[in-house]
């Protein structure tokens, strides 16, 4: 079945070929326009180059609470966060500020390609430099051509209305053009060339920050290169290579130095808070050693005895562990004073800093780092009243008041834990009040020196992490792949041809299958074969010569004999294998309207049966119209059909041999001078005729066009075969199902099709046009 199918596509291929073959000067039409457009569209668009980098993000969250109790959740929620960060508005602000030129003037160099203008844009080598007035209006996103005259002028027009600024003008490098609408000045950057800047033509165009913001935001694209890596490509498209380039390496820059920035503040924000605690204690414990010393001096005292050195050593400890409840105490104060100013979490540093270690907490500051990180990612694309916004900002209001109570109830354990403390310390104060009043004072002294102690010791750990951590600060990610250039994105011109190539066979193809689709004519033996069950016996081509001719003509007697001949001779193989195996066989020739071929096919069919040495008698029926025979002179005037039928004369004076061949003989149709043709050929007279005429082998009745006149009804239900004639781009498909009906009906015998003036068919045809006698039928028998 695969085979056949297969084969069936090829025949489906070939015809369709064949169908619209002789089209072939419109798809020829088509594909060179199309090509011609897609060349112009490669040679005058301007080029749009790409330029990429790789970065390595890491899974690491950005500096900021977020370090103990993170799951991995929230490592991809800061990798899909940084993506958002490449393209965040802050950061491609800063890479446009940060570029080697000035982006915010675009310069382009006007060349000539076959009399028509092509911009190119020149990043670094535009040979003069625009600077305008910031106080004063500018007429951003319009371009000014300007025409290089000397080393010191230039003309310069506007390419869009400018208030202010009207035709030509020719101005001096360095004047300032100023307007309404506005202020900018020209200056030469490079050595004057003659021959390379006189007469040449720049335009350049300022741009607004906004639209110039997202312009670029707009060309950027940023992809994961996969699932599996923490790996993005950095993609951005611009019309100067050299312009893609710098932005890409900018932007890569700056990134990475916004996240050592960002390591940098948090760092810095913590060494400042322990430098603040620092100093402090730093003034107490330089206070309180020197009144050790005083103590000492003044009471010679240097060491206290054994039991008050216990009560010491137990006070000491005490008040270490006091010291550090008081360090959490003020950050937790802290937090608070971020939650109740509404600062935003990434200057918070983590608690661990400071030896917290609570698990909650951590998570808590870790989802709200988190939210705010998705809301800066959701403002890039959308409005602070958005659905989106409000949502997250609802669950940073709710992870506030979470974190509120989770501090509450810290400092609330804190204080109990002061408390405890306070009053430990508090009995052992008691005891040693119980001791002599110089051991007494000397263990206070003492005690408060080495609390200070403690805690400046354990502050200058602290403070030296965080010294190391803001003097090693390193980046978390990396650029694996600096910016390289993508190569050109547009025009492509390979996929443009193909794609002109396309069009110009699609468009002209579609052209014609619509006006098949809505055309009423038949063009094809496909269309009779799928609308008609009939057989196809005969397939007559066009032959422009015959055309030329008035009346129709027997072809297959010329001594030159014309290819269309061996047509004539195939339908008359294929009409002897529908004809009935009989001594005489009657077959009528009709169709649906006039000028179908049904004359011309009936009348060479009977020459070409003649041709076989079969005695064959051809009756032009059709008594509405002049007899093409009588036309051509080969029977005498009023001697037909009519004449028999009406008793006006006999057989043998209605019939006549052909002088061509002596097997071919002629009955015309004799006119309608005496009666009315549908009874004539209603009467008895018409089964007296055929039964007279059986000793021809072969009897072709021309009838009248079936679908015009009622005539030829009586006859078809009297013949062996019916040949029902089409002409091609002639009949109309209407005629098929006239056909139809009709038969329903009548339940005619043998019906076979023939096909007139066939087009493409070894290029030969027939198709003439001549006139009818009598008036009737629409239009049908005018001369």
């Amino acid at each position: 079945m695969t085979s056949n199918t297969g084969h069936e596509d090829v025949v489906d291929i070939n015809k369709l070929l064949l169908k619209y073959l002789p089209w072939w000067y419109i798809f020829a039409i088509c594909i060179a326009v199309a090509l011609t457009g897609a060349y112009l569209f490669n040679t005058l668009s301007e080029p749009v180059y790409s330029a990429k980098s790789t970065i390595l993000i890491s899974e690491e969250p950005r500096p900021g609470p977020m370090m103990e109790g993170t799951e991995r959740s929230g490592r991809q929620d800061n990798w899909h966060n940084e993506t958002a960060m490449l393209q965040s508005h802050g950061l491609v602000r800063r890479a446009l500020n940060s570029m080697k030129m000035d982006v915010q003037v675009s310069y382009y160099e006007i060349e000539r390609v076959h009399g028509l203008s092509r911009r190119n844009e020149i990043y670094r080598s535009s040979p003069f430099r625009v600077t305008w007035d910031d106080n004063n209006p500018q007429p951003f996103g319009k371009a000014f051509r300007i025409t290089i005259i000397d080393q010191f002028s230039y003309t310069i027009e506007e390419t869009e209305e400018v208030e202010g600024f009207t035709g030509i003008n020719t101005v001096f490098f360095g004047d300032q053009l100023q307007g309404p609408q506005h202020s900018f000045t020209l200056e030469m950057v490079e050595p004057y060339n003659e021959a390379r800047h006189r007469g040449k033509e720049y335009e350049f165009v300022i741009h607004n920050n906004q639209q110039l913001l997202f312009t670029y935001l707009g060309s950027l694209v940023i992809e994961p290169l996969g699932r599996e890596f923490s790996i993005v490509e950095v993609s951005f498209k611009a019309t100067n290579s050299e312009r893609a380039l710098d932005f890409v390496t900018t932007l890569t820059d700056e990134y990475i130095q916004q996240n050592l920035d960002e390591k940098y503040t948090t760092a810095k924000s913590s060494a400042e808070f322990i430098d603040e605690q620092l100093a402090e204690v730093t003034r107490n414990l330089e206070e309180t050693e020197n009144r050790l010393q005083r103590y000492r001096e003044t009471h010679q005292v240097m060491e206290v005895g054994t039991i008050a050195s216990q009560l010491f050593s137990e006070l000491n400890a005490l008040d270490r562990q006091r010291s550090l409840e008081e360090v959490k105490s003020s950050y937790y104060d802290l937090i608070m004073d971020f939650v109740h100013d509404d600062i935003e979490f990434s200057e918070v540093f983590g608690p661990s800093a400071l030896g917290i270690t609570d698990p909650l907490l951590n998570n808590i500051l870790a989802e709200l780092n988190r939210l705010y990180n998705e809301r800066s990612r959701l403002l890039l694309t959308t409005t602070p009243s958005s659905p989106s916004v409000r949502a997250i900002e609802g669950e940073i209001k709710q992870s506030k008041a979470t974190l509120l109570e989770n501090i509450k109830s810290q400092k609330q354990a804190n204080q109990l834990m002061l408390n405890d403390l306070n009053e430990r310390i508090s009995r052992i104060e008691t005891r040693i009040n119980q001791l002599p009043q110089t051991e007494r004072e000397m263990i206070r002294i003492e005690r408060m020196f080495r609390l200070q102690e403690d805690n400046y010791n354990y502050l200058v750990e602290k403070r030296s992490e965080a010294g190391i951590a803001l003097a090693s600060s390193v980046p978390d990610h990396k650029v694996i792949n600096p910016a390289y250039p993508g190569g050109i994105v547009s025009p492509r011109k390979t996929l443009n041809y193909v794609l002109g190539l396309g069009l110009g066979l699609i468009v002209p193809l579609l052209f014609l299958v619509i006006r098949d689709l809505f055309k009423t004519r038949i063009t094809g033996k496909d269309e009779v074969s799928r609308k008609l069950d009939y057989p196809i016996v005969g397939l007559i081509p066009e032959h422009k010569k015959i055309q030329k001719t008035r009346h129709p003509q027997l072809v297959v007697f010329d001594l030159n004999p014309l290819p269309i001949v061996e047509y004539f001779r195939s339908m008359r193989a294929n009409m002897q294998f529908y004809a009935p195996k009989a001594k005489s066989t009657v077959i009528a020739v009709t169709s649906t309207r006039n000028k179908e071929g049904k004359t011309f096919a009936s009348l060479n069919l009977a020459g070409s049966f003649a041709m076989l040495n079969r005695k064959t008698i051809y009756i032009d029926a059709d008594m509405h119209k002049k007899s093409a025979l009588e036309s051509n002179g080969w029977v005498p005037k009023e001697s037909g059909l009519s004449y028999y039928l009406a008793g006006k004369k006999e057989l043998n004076e209605i019939i006549h041999q052909s002088e061509q061949n002596e097997n071919l003989f002629f009955i015309s149709s004799g006119g309608t001078r005496f009666f009315n043709p549908s009874e004539l050929l209603e009467s008895n007279a018409t089964d007296k005729l055929l039964e007279e005429l059986r000793d021809f082998e072969y009897i072709i009745i021309d009838t009248p066009p079936l679908g015009l006149v009622s005539d030829a009804m009586t006859l078809l239900a009297k013949v062996d075969v019916v040949m029902y004639m089409v002409r091609h781009n002639y009949s109309r498909h209407t005629d098929l199902e006239f056909l139809k009906d009709y038969n329903s009906k009548a339940n005619l015998k043998n019906i076979v099709i023939g096909i007139n003036n066939i087009k493409g068919t070894s290029g030969y045809g027939y198709g003439y046009e001549y006139g009818y006698g009598l008036g009737y039928g629409k239009g049908y028998g005018k001369e």
